[in-house]
């Protein structure tokens, strides 16, 4: 190829990218450095060809989206019963609110008259425009919010302003990335022929205030790492046996079978690629979730001797007695090498008086044999 048609090339590429940069830019004028493109840009450059170059991209989008999701299995992400308004007829009155149950995957938004009745609507994901609340002087209820899509608004109500928050977020998140999501809404409904935030008669009026930004990062997840971490250890500390039959099975592949006959045991399903580099993971992992649990025993072994019974951590009672007996024959039993002096009682060592004796039976003169008998009554 010559310079020309390279050079050619090259630039109409440029102009292409710079195009569809345009669709998504906050600058209003695009940066060119050739005099000669300035035509280019004067001519083409204009918002109704950017308007077309929006258009074709989510069109291409939208029609690659179910294909490429038709082998992928749906999760459901969440579900539960909710109210919704009725879309297209009977706009005026509360009567058109039904409840339904409603349950997000990750292809779609669907709902239906009971759990295991079939779907009444289905909202592909990449049809929805934005999720927003809704005002409650619009329906005189609470926890309402909005689904928008290109044609109209589903409308539904939560339970709770719990539910209602993370029906939004989640839906929010999923979304996010939608290239036709909009920047302005209705934040109120569209009810007796006009819009009752902006008072627009048209029900295709463009949105009056902006979508709420959402910042991928504020939404938080809640996550324990300390918990997390001991779970891990806990899991790989009850695998113990599982990992060290591994490291014994990649020191026999590596080194090979000492015995004619011996067969690597391998759990089933499992496929032995690099038996050197796994063999240096899980000598790590042993060794490691080895000291962890060392540790996790001296500090056992340290509140152990810092709790003082009969304290709110760890009261006297009838159940405390026996397991009070038990630990201290096992301390005397570490302490002590002699296994005869096990026999000392154990009121003796905790400076615990001894449990009172049992009380004599009453005088066969008394009363009834009954203790008020003996007491004085004024």
């Amino acid at each position: 190829m010559d310079e020309q048609s390279h050079r050619t090339l090259t630039l109409v590429s440029k102009s292409i990218q710079t195009l569809g940069n345009l669709v998504s830019s906050t600058s209003a004028q695009p940066f060119y450095k050739e005099d000669y493109m300035k035509e280019f840009y004067e001519n083409f450059i204009t918002e109704e060809h950017k308007e077309s170059v929006r258009q074709y991209l989510e069109l291409i989008s939208l029609k690659n989206v179910p294909m490429r999701n038709l082998d992928t299995p749906s999760i459901v992400l969440k579900e539960g019963t909710m109210t919704k308004r009725a879309q297209g007829r009977n706009k005026l009155g509360l009567k058109n609110f039904k409840r339904r149950y409603f349950c997000l995957t990750t292809k779609e938004l669907y709902y239906s008259k009971t759990k295991d009745s079939s779907p009444l609507c289905t909202i592909p994901l990449y049809e929805i425009l934005g999720v927003e609340k809704v005002q409650e002087d619009s329906f005189k209820m609470k926890n309402v919010f909005q689904v928008i899509q290109k044609s109209r608004a589903l409308y539904i109500q939560a339970n709770n302003c719990v539910e209602e928050k993370e029906w939004r977020t989640i839906l929010t998140r999923i979304c996010h990335f939608n290239l036709c999501r909009i920047h302005t809404y209705h934040p109120a409904a569209f009810l007796k022929g006009h819009w009752l935030c902006c008072k627009e008669e048209s029900e295709t009026a463009p949105g009056c205030s902006p979508v709420t930004s959402y910042n991928l990062a504020d939404i938080k997840v809640t996550i324990d790492t300390d918990r997390e971490m001991q779970r891990v250890h806990s899991i790989f500390l009850n695998q113990m046996q599982v990992i060290e039959r591994l490291i014994e099975t990649c020191r026999q592949q590596l080194q090979g079978p000492t015995v004619q006959g011996v067969e690597f045991r391998l759990p089933s399903g499992f496929v032995l690629e690099d038996p050197a580099s796994l063999l240096s993971t899980l000598s790590s992992i042993k060794t490691f979730v080895e000291t962890m649990e060392l540790k996790h025993e001296r500090h056992r072994h340290h509140l152990y001797r810092q709790t003082q019974y009969g304290s709110k951590q760890a009261p006297i009672g009838d159940d405390n007695y026996l397991l009070m007996f038990a630990r201290q024959q096992q301390q005397r039993t570490a302490s002590v090498p002699n296994a005869s002096s096990l026999a000392r009682p154990l009121t003796s060592d905790l400076n615990i008086p001894p449990l009172p004796a049992p009380a004599p039976p009453p005088p066969s003169g008394s009363a009834n044999g009954s203790v008020f008998s003996r007491m004085d009554v004024p």
